[in-house]
């Protein structure tokens, strides 16, 4: 009979876990409210109706910006971008966000990434939108951005060389 065992191709992953974060249901709406007072504050300068239409266009809008920007920048590195992102649909996570185990490292780079060429593409837009759609495109983008952010300033004095889990309901800082 044959003796079973690890193949000597085999790799064991080791990781320990560092700390979890948990967004609450406060924070979550929190979150929302921050979208509803930045669109309360430039909804009513656009007429309300087109206002929503603007909110809606920003959204699709900025996730489909960020979404190329996310896929050049992995592109360009070398690495296949394939099912590593994946987009959530709930809130805090609103966006573009990995699927399994990512180097915190590298988030915190693509996070920078994102927000700067994020904001130089959306200039370009600026003379030729209405003023309350780029403004509210701006607001988007950063709005999008924000738990991502938040989740940089839990993570800051963990010791670096991290891998990072987005779940639903949590995100993992792992060692290995």
């Amino acid at each position: 009979m044959k003796e079973r065992g690890l193949s000597t191709d085999s790799t064991i992953y080791n990781y320990t876990l560092v700390r979890k974060v948990s967004p609450r249901f406060p924070h979550s709406l929190g979150h929302l409210l921050f979208l509803a007072a930045g669109c309360l504050a430039i909804l009513p300068r656009t007429g309300g109706w087109r206002g929503l239409l603007y909110l809606g266009v920003s959204l699709a809008a900025v996730s489909l910006w960020q979404g190329s920007i996310l896929y050049l920048y992995l592109w360009f590195r070398g690495r296949p971008p394939g099912a590593a992102w994946t987009y959530h649909w709930t809130l805090p996570w609103l966006g573009w966000l990995p699927a399994g185990f990512h180097s915190f490292s590298g988030f915190v780079k693509l996070l920078g990434h994102l927000t700067w060429v994020g904001l130089a593409g959306l200039s370009l837009t600026y003379l030729w939108l209405p003023r309350e759609a780029y403004a509210l495109l701006l607001f988007v983008h950063l709005w999008m951005l924000h738990p991502r952010y938040i989740l940089l300033l839990k993570f800051r004095k963990l010791k670096r060389g991290g891998l990072i889990k987005v779940l639903q309901k949590d995100v993992s800082y792992y060692l290995s």
